[in-house]
This record gives structure tokens, sequence and C-alpha cells, in this order.
């Protein structure tokens, strides 16, 4: 082998290992990732940081929902003006007809 160590099984023309020779069908090891794990500290500031997140989209998601409710009770308030308005003219015209 090479000494590479981001691979799993020996490559097509390569004489194969001891492993690839044991085990034909099978993967040799994981891979090595090249970033290695985040230290505790890194991990949570990036716990912290995706609370944050969570925190702000929550919010997001009320503000728009409150926006939502507003509008339907300005559509409510607009209709019942229009309706009032529509029965004064009926009751407007019915009196003038007596």
């Amino acid at each position: 082998m090479d000494g590479r160590q981001n691979r799993q099984r020996c490559e097509v023309g390569e004489s194969k290992c001891d492993l690839c020779e044991q085990h034909p069908g099978g993967t040799k090891r994981p891979a090595v990732e090249e970033e290695q794990e985040e230290p505790d500290e890194t991990q949570g500031s990036t716990a912290a940081a995706a609370a944050e997140e969570q925190r702000k989209e929550l919010e997001r998601a009320m503000a728009v929902e409150e926006q939502r409710v507003e509008i339907q009770q300005r559509r409510r308030t607009e209709q019942m003006a229009y309706e009032l308005e529509r029965l004064e003219q009926h009751l407007q015209r019915w009196s003038n007809a007596c």
C-alpha cells in the first residue's frame, strides 16, 4: 500500500493487501477522514450556535404567525364595516320607499 488512509479498499491494478486477500468482497476499514473530530470546546460552541439559530428561526416563525393573525383581524374588521355600510344603504332605501 502507498500509505494513503483515505480509501477503503485496494484500487484496480494494485496488488491486494492482506485484508483484501482474506476478505475479497468486504472493506478493509472505514476511510480516515481528512478532518478529525472537533475538540469539545468547538463542539460546545457549535451546539450553542445551533441553539441560537433554532431560537432565531422560532422567533421568525412567531413573527410571521403574528402578522398572519393581524391581517386576518384587519380583513374581518373591513368586512364587518362593509356589511354595516350595505345594511345602512338597504335601510335608507327601505325608509325612502315608505
